[in-house]
């Protein structure tokens, strides 16, 4: 113990000294005799609390005499003279008080933490710890709204299936659940739950029942028939070909093509999630909005091959000389396609495809049946299919089509938040270059001396702007986020969430220059080794330089 107490006291008495070593001669003594009561001071914590207070105590008496213009250092003490602060240094210091205080903003915090996100080459969902707590929290309260809500959201499948089923049978309005948690095992190289089994079989048919009118669950039931027949691995033709005549996947195929509506319960997921968000603190909204838009990828090769069979079949009935038995089939494929596109816009690469090739089969069938006026506006639709498609070449296309144009005001906080992090990184860099070269008391080159004087000098102006900018910026984004919370906003408002991935445009294509994930990780930790290298190296001249003192003066 009084060891501890003795490497305390020394640590305490060294950190105090180095701060009161370079304090204006007006200062001085209270330091000095701060450092002389230092013996006195006993225990293992209170040299600690001593050092710490003394040092925040003429802390403040140095703030205080610097806004005031008497820090005058005497001329008699070693590089003495007036160096009372210029106007442009106090300007300086309270660029960087306000820069600190936006961060009591709410909002500030937010766009914040949602740039810090944008700028991560990964999609980050819930953090365990939040669904943990949602988890406690539905099992105390046996609430199915929060057992729902975790088990849209926890990578663990084998709990997603049990607070699912409990959902469901507290909630019947929550049958819609078991449309994304089914289709996550259906895509999952291990799935948790047995696909062959009668309860999988079942709960599929309870979705049926509950919502007969929508394409989902029997989109649903085909996939599931699909994935228990060839698997998930890619198919051979033979395989394909078997799985066309099989007459449960025709069914369930049918069914979906000829229902009135394409329903993957987005609009539901949203009012959800919009509820059960509230109750957890500091969400990202970018994890949350890419949780959400891809909840559910659609059973696309089931689609596929049966829009194949049903153009098929329409050149076949066209061929025979039944021109309305080919229509009809070419529409079958068209509409499903017209549906899909208009419930889930985030697909439309899937049924973009869809819409081209039945709409060329109809258009080549308006054009026989000499109906122009239907031709004109099935190759006007065609054409801005076509300019679609070569939009999907370009970076920024791809992205326009997925997301949306490209907002002015989410490039504004990407900028912001990458200015904010640079000005701070640097004036960062500057502190621990000058202390290091002054703890190592090696020259430097003026150049290099001047470089980082005025990007410190420059650096609390830059991140005042970028702070400010970042705050106006994202403005319309926490409002829109505040609304969706709260449930003010209409259901099918919930969509424009889409509107924050704008804010990932500026650092995706960064990220993409670096060389992608593996990009970054490379850049990063290279940076860290040169980091760590200088360091070891000053140890070293340091340590070397104390030796060769050591030796001299033996």
């Amino acid at each position: 113990m009084i060891q501890l107490e003795q490497i305390a006291k020394r640590f305490s008495t060294r950190c105090l000294a180095f701060f009161v070593k370079d304090l204006p001669v007006e200062l001085k003594p209270w330091g000095e005799a701060m450092l002389a009561e230092m013996p006195e001071v006993q225990g293992i914590f209170a040299p600690v609390s001593w050092a710490m207070g003394g040092s925040m105590t003429l802390s403040k008496a140095l703030v205080r005499r610097w806004f005031s213009g008497k820090a005058v250092r005497s001329s008699s003490a070693p590089g003495g003279g007036a160096n009372s602060p210029s106007p442009w240094q106090r300007a300086a210091l309270l660029m960087l008080l306000l820069s600190l205080a936006m961060g009591l903003s709410p909002n500030f915090r937010q766009a914040l933490a949602t740039s810090v996100e944008s700028w991560n080459p990964t999609w980050s969902p819930l953090r365990g710890e939040q669904l943990d707590r949602l988890v406690e929290r539905a099992e105390k309260l046996n609430d199915p709204a929060s057992q729902a809500f975790v088990a849209l959201n926890t990578p663990d499948l084998g709990k997603a299936e049990r607070l699912a089923e409990q959902a469901a049978r507290q909630d019947p309005s929550l049958q819609w659940v078991w449309f994304p948690v089914i289709q996550r095992q259906l895509i999952a190289v291990k799935p948790a739950m047995d696909l062959r089994s009668p309860a999988v079989a079942q709960r599929i048919e309870q979705l049926k029942a509950w919502d007969p009118e929508n394409a989902a669950p029997y989109l649903l039931e085909a996939e599931w028939i699909r994935r228990n027949k060839v698997g998930i691995r890619v198919n051979s033709p033979r395989e394909r070909e078997e799985l066309r005549r099989d007459p449960a996947w025709l069914s369930a195929m049918e069914r979906a093509f000829a229902a009135p509506r394409y329903d993957i319960y987005f609009n539901r997921r949203m009012q959800l999630d919009g509820r059960l968000l509230r109750n957890l603190k500091a969400v990202p909204p970018l994890a949350m909005v890419q949780g959400v838009r891809w909840f559910a990828v659609p059973a696309w090769a089931s689609i596929l091959d049966f829009s194949k069979l049903l153009l098929a079949e329409g050149d076949r009935a066209l061929g025979a000389g039944d021109q309305e038995q080919a229509e009809a089939r070419y529409w079958q494929a068209a509409h499903f396609a017209e549906r899909m596109r208009a419930q889930a816009s985030n697909f439309f690469f899937y049924s973009s495809s869809l819409q081209r090739d039945s709409y060329q089969k109809l258009s080549a069938l308006m054009a026989r049946q000499h109906r122009d006026a239907e031709k004109a506006r099935l190759d006007q639709t065609l054409a801005s299919l076509e300019k679609e498609r070569d939009r999907l070449h370009s970076a920024r296309g791809f992205w326009e089509l997925i997301y949306g144009p490209v907002s002015s005001a989410g490039i504004a906080v990407s900028l912001s938040s990458a200015i904010a992090f640079l000005a701070l990184a640097l004036s960062l860099a500057g502190m621990g270059y000058f202390f290091l070269r002054r703890w190592l008391r090696f020259p430097a080159p003026r150049l290099l001396d001047s470089v980082l004087a005025t990007a410190g000098r420059l650096a609390p102006f830059a991140l005042a702007a970028s702070c400010v900018c970042l705050y106006f910026s994202y403005l319309p984004y926490a409002r829109f986020y505040a609304g969706y919370l709260n449930g003010t906003l209409p259901p099918e408002a919930g969509g424009q969430l889409e509107s924050f991935m704008q804010i990932r445009y500026f650092p995706n294509r960064v990220i993409s220059l670096l060389g992608g994930q593996i990009g970054l990780s490379f850049w990063f930790w290279g940076s860290m080794t040169v980091l760590l290298t200088l360091v070891v190296i000053g140890f070293v001249l340091r340590w070397t330089r104390h030796r060769r003192g050591t030796l001299q003066a033996g």
